[in-house]
């Protein structure tokens, strides 16, 4: 999720790895046309079926034309 930009995206459910091993999914993430320049921070989310909840956000930027 990125609220200043109105981005939310849900995907999944994902099935996953045996435990020990890595999974990965790439997620495009859709800039709209209008958007501001500057610095964003992206929320990633991941929960399992037991209710383990995991959430990163990481700074990216967007640049004037």
């Amino acid at each position: 999720t990125v609220p200043e930009l109105g981005i939310s995206r849900k995907l999944g459910p994902f099935s996953g790895p045996e435990i020990g091993e890595e999974m990965s999914h790439g997620v495009l993430l859709e800039i709209p046309e209008d958007a501001a320049s500057g610095v964003y921070t992206v929320r990633i989310s991941l929960s399992d079926t037991q209710g383990i909840r995991r959430s990163r956000h990481r700074d990216f930027r967007v640049g004037g034309q």
